[in-house]
């Protein structure tokens, strides 16, 4: 290698150190963030907080709640290295799924990967594997159980006496 391949090379390795720093500094800016907008939201009515948001920190609503979310949610020492796609995913997994998730390792195109070490193209693809299907299973249960509670609650009704909702039940007091 001469010298000025030599240059570039560790002008390369010097961005590539750069990039990896910043990149590895966005879940702490989020957090902090977030705890920010904590406390001004604390400070102000909803529609205040809506309008302050708009014209103070060029935010939407949606965008400061993701920031809010990950504050209140993560602690600081999870979050680092992991990226703003990640946080926003994980911060809608229930508490005990994401610990779970962020301390197993996962199959990633056949090879064993943390959270840490997928790119977010495949961390997203887990995620949808992982948690997905699984909702979407549940969602159907619940809809099944949800449909014949109503269907329970119909049939008791027609005879005149339902435990689930008390109807008929001021038919059956003595005055």
């Amino acid at each position: 290698m001469n010298e000025e391949q030599q240059l570039v090379q560790k002008d390369l390795q010097t961005i590539e150190e750069e990039i990896l720093f910043y990149k590895n500094n966005i879940g702490e800016s989020i957090f902090e963030i977030g705890k920010r907008l904590i406390e001004v939201q604390s400070r102000l009515t909803y529609q205040s907080f809506g309008e302050w948001l708009k014209e103070k920190v060029d935010f939407s609503r949606s965008s400061a709640y993701n920031f809010i979310k990950v504050a209140k949610e993560f602690d600081l020492e999870t979050i680092q290295s992991l990226g703003q796609t990640k946080l926003f995913e994980l911060a809608t997994l229930d508490k005990e799924d994401r610990e779970l998730f962020l301390k197993d390792k996962h199959i990633v195109n056949g090879e064993k990967k943390t959270v840490k070490e997928m790119s977010t193209r495949e961390f997203k693809k887990v995620i949808k594997e992982e948690f997905k299907q699984t909702s979407d299973k549940e969602t159907k249960n619940r809809k099944k159980s949800i449909s014949k509670s109503i269907e329970n609650h119909l049939i008791a009704r027609s005879k005149g006496h339902c435990e689930i909702c008390g109807y008929g039940d001021l038919d059956m007091l003595v005055y």
